[in-house]
C-alpha cells in the first residue's frame, strides 16, 4: 500500500443495509471498496487480514481462502472503475458486515482506520432474516427471526465497547440514510473528502429501492413475533448508539 492510503471498512448486522451504504461510498472517484473481498480473514478466531491485503494486485485477485466467491468482477460490478481509480484513491477497505465481531483485531492491523456501523430497526432485520429463512437460498435455516435477535443486540453492545475503547467507529442509522431525505455530507465530511454531486444521484436511486425492498419483508413476521422482538431488544443499547450516531450529531 502506498503511502497517504487511509483505510475504510463497513459493518453492522446482517441484512442492516451494509450493502447498500457501501454503494454510497463507491460513488467517490477516491474510495475503493471491497464487497466482503476478505470475509474469511477478518473471523474473529482466525484473523489474518493486513495492510498488505489492500495493495492493488493483491486486491484484484481473489485466492482461495479469501472470501466465499472466486469472480471478483461479478461481485464488485457496482463500482466499473475499481481498477482505474486505484491509483488515485485515498481510501481503501471492504464490507464486511459481522466486522464488529473483531474490532479489536481490526484495530489492532490497522490502528488509524476509520469503521462505519450502520444499524437498522430491529423488527426490520428481524423481518428480513425470516424473510431469507423462508426463502431457503443461502441462508442456514437456524437463522430465523430469534437469531436476528441475538445478532442484533450483540452488534450493537461490541460497538459501543468499542467506542468506549477509543475506537474509531462511527455509527449511522439506516433510516437517517435510506428512508428520508437527511443531508449525508457529514459521512463524507468525517473522512474529509467533500461529497461529489454523482452521490446525490446514487442515493436517490438506492432509496427508492430499499423502499421497495422494505414493503416486501415487512409481512414475514405475525403479532406475537413483533412483539416477542420488542421485548427482546436492548432498547437501552440502541438510545445510547443513537446519541452517537453522526448524522444526528450534524
Amino acid at each position: 500500500m502506498s503511502s497517504g492510503k487511509r483505510f475504510l471498512f463497513i459493518c453492522g448486522c446482517a441484512r442492516s443495509g451494509t450493502t447498500a451504504f457501501t454503494h454510497l461510498f463507491t460513488a467517490h472517484r477516491r474510495i475503493v471498496l471491497g464487497m466482503e473481498r476478505y470475509g474469511r480473514l477478518a473471523r474473529p478466531d482466525n484473523f489474518a487480514l493486513s495492510p498488505a491485503h489492500f495493495d492493488k494486485q493483491r486486491f484484484l485477485n481473489v485466492q482461495p481462502g479469501d472470501t466465499f466467491y472466486d469472480d471478483f468482477e461479478s461481485f464488485h460490478r457496482f463500482d466499473t472503475q475499481i481498477e482505474e481509480k486505484y491509483s488515485d484513491c485515498i481510501y481503501t477497505g471492504d464490507k464486511c458486515p459481522d466486522l464488529y465481531l473483531a474490532y479489536d483485531q481490526l484495530f489492532a492491523a490497522f490502528p488509524e482506520c476509520t469503521v462505519f456501523f450502520i444499524y437498522r430497526d430491529l423488527i426490520d432485520v428481524a423481518s428480513s432474516y425470516q424473510a431469507r429463512c423462508e426463502a431457503g437460498r443461502n441462508w442456514p435455516s437456524h437463522r430465523n427471526y430469534q437469531a436476528a435477535i441475538s445478532d442484533w443486540n450483540r452488534s450493537l453492545r461490541l460497538t459501543l465497547k468499542a467506542i468506549e475503547s477509543g475506537y474509531r467507529v462511527l455509527p449511522v442509522g439506516y433510516l437517517d440514510v435510506f428512508s428520508s431525505e437527511h443531508p449525508l455530507d457529514t459521512i463524507f465530511a468525517a473522512l474529509n473528502i467533500d461529497m461529489p454531486p454523482n452521490v446525490h444521484k446514487r442515493i436517490s436511486g438506492l432509496r427508492r429501492r430499499a423502499g421497495e425492498l422494505d414493503d416486501i419483508r415487512k409481512s414475514y413476521l405475525n403479532a406475537a413475533q413483533i412483539e416477542e422482538v420488542r421485548q427482546s431488544m436492548d432498547a437501552a443499547a440502541l438510545a445510547k448508539l443513537k446519541k452517537l450516531n453522526i448524522l444526528n450529531q450534524a
